[in-house]
């Protein structure tokens, strides 16, 4: 009976393990979805001047990590101004570091603004920092990975031996 809990602990310390490393791989897909829709973004707005909602819609159906965020933008589109739903959905959205936040949070005040250079200014600023971003999660991810799975099992043995 002891060598079944001892297990179960190990099991679930070690799933707990890799939860927390697949947290650290979600990150760094959403910070590269949220790169290229950005760009997706500035391309559509500012040089085909496709109007907002269409290009929100185009995002929503990509199916990348950042595919929620802009169809929560759709679901309550005519009910607030974008900007400040699009601040509030930035500010939720979960993976992201506070400054993160803060840089997807300040193209909200940009999108479907009449000011074309301006927007694209923002869009491709944010663009940028999102790909930086997402190089430098990238150069760590694989040891992040092992790492967090390795300190979820070993945490595992080390209560399965402190508890037989």
């Amino acid at each position: 009976m002891r060598l079944i809990g001892a297990a179960l602990v190990v099991l679930s310390c070690a799933v707990l393990g890799l939860a927390r490393a697949e947290m650290g791989r979600r990150r760094l897909r959403l910070l590269r979805a949220l790169a290229v829709a950005l760009h997706t973004l500035e391309g559509e707005l500012c040089d085909s001047l496709r109007p907002v909602r269409e290009t929100l819609e185009l995002l929503a159906a990509s199916g990348d990590e950042a595919a929620p965020f802009f169809r929560h933008c759709l679901e309550d589109y005519w009910e607030r101004p974008l900007r400040l739903l699009w601040a509030e959905l930035a500010e939720g959205l979960e993976g992201l570091t506070a400054e993160e936040r803060q840089a997807l949070a300040r193209v909200g005040t940009v999108v479907g603004r009449r000011e074309t250079e301006r927007q694209r200014e923002e869009l491709s600023r944010a663009a940028a920092f999102f790909e930086a971003a997402a190089a430098s999660a990238g150069k760590t991810a694989g040891k992040e990975y092992r790492l967090r799975a390795a300190l979820g099992l070993g945490s595992g043995v080390l209560l399965a031996v402190l508890a037989i």
